[in-house]
């Protein structure tokens, strides 16, 4: 995103990264959203994790007919991209099931990633909160699924997910290289990762900005980088007992996020789901994205953050005008976004080009 690699198409294709291969008719560059590296265990760059997965396909798009726009991660459950919220709670077509056992890191595993165990022992700030794990996605039938959900807790996430390029020594590899030897993503089902839930939310805002938050150095995660405008994980008190309706409980989650990172309550009428991201640095870790629209100004959400309950998270609040009155002037507008040099995040990254393909397939 936001820092961009542009690449020749020759290039790319020596990546062996063909699965795009049929894409690249016409074009004269492909845009690779590049990885930040705030993360300590977390080394591949995005050429590098694309190469690497070169046998899952990444999500791509065309801002225009010249330039198509390639994300470090998959896209998945896109039979319900662009649907507002309260229309999918309705229609009830995912419903979740929960194992009855919870999720545990394998004594291999934990070995592998001692060094991170080692800095939780000494991070006093680190709180071992509990997290909801994605253990598969079944398809019942067209456009119908059951996603089975497990408990987990963010240490696991921090020694799997969080651990991926750690080397292990006696074995000449990386953990990434150990677990995803087929050069691609596993199967939700097989994956040996805590893979926690991710939820990300782009708003905009009633005077036409889309709104991003300067994630605060103090947090474990993508500290110090440009962020969605809400973000975080499920949590098993999203999860309403005995109501297995998934879009109504994860809704609660992006809820709750937006509230207490910038104090603003967010409508599921006005909320569009637009699809989860399997990130590939953090292993297939999915992210399920939302956009909506708020009555706020953006003055009015520099306010609320004031109050808001976790904005120790947050240094600052960034504006980026993406108000247009043609098809033109918005993808002027996001392509005047894409060239900034900002040290973003995939929440940002990913959020931003599937607000886009929302935008430039329902509002032109």
């Amino acid at each position: 995103m936001a820092i961009i690699e542009a690449i020749a198409i020759d290039i790319f294709k020596t990546l062996a990264v063909n699965i795009i291969e049929g894409k690249l008719k016409n074009i004269s560059t492909i845009n690779i959203f590049k990885t930040n590296n705030s993360d300590q265990f977390l080394k591949l760059n995005t050429l590098d994790l694309i190469k690497f997965y070169n046998k899952t396909e990444p999500f791509s798009y065309y801002i225009d007919i010249n330039n198509l726009y390639v994300i470090p991660g998959s896209l998945i459950l896109e039979d319900f991209f662009g649907h507002y919220l309260d229309e999918l709670i309705t229609e009830n077509k995912i419903k979740y099931k929960y194992q009855e056992t919870s999720f545990n890191l394998s004594n291999e595993l934990l070995s592998f990633s001692k060094p991170v165990a080692d800095i939780i022992s000494k991070n006093k700030k680190l709180y071992n909160g509990n997290t909801v794990r994605l253990e598969d996605i079944k398809k019942d039938s067209e456009r119908c699924y059951t996603i089975i959900l497990q408990n987990a807790t963010y240490y696991d996430g921090l020694k799997s997910n969080y651990a991926l390029d750690i080397p292990i020594i006696d074995k000449n590899k990386t953990i990434r290289e150990y677990l995803h030897d087929s050069n691609k993503l596993p199967k939700y089902k097989k994956s040996k990762l805590a893979n926690h839930i991710g939820v990300v939310c782009m708003i905009e805002t009633a005077d036409g900005y889309l709104i991003a938050q300067k994630r605060s150095s103090q947090v474990a995660n993508n500290a110090n980088t440009l962020s969605s405008s809400s973000s975080g994980t499920v949590e098993d008190i999203d999860l309403v007992e005995n109501d297995t309706n998934f879009f109504k409980n994860i809704f609660n989650s992006i809820k709750r996020e937006t509230l207490y990172e910038i104090g603003v309550t967010i409508e599921a009428k006005k909320t569009i789901f637009m699809g989860g991201i399997r990130d590939f640095k953090r292993g297939g870790l999915t992210d399920f994205h939302f956009y909506t629209k708020i009555n706020y100004n953006f003055s009015d959400v520099v306010k609320t953050l004031e109050n808001a309950p976790e904005n120790f998270e947050t240094d600052q609040l960034v504006k980026f005008n993406i108000s247009a009155s043609s098809k033109e002037d918005f993808i002027f507008n996001i392509k005047d976004i894409l060239l900034r040099k900002l040290n973003s995040n995939i929440t940002f990254d990913a959020g931003l080009l599937l607000y886009t393909k929302y935008k430039l397939e329902n509002k032109f």
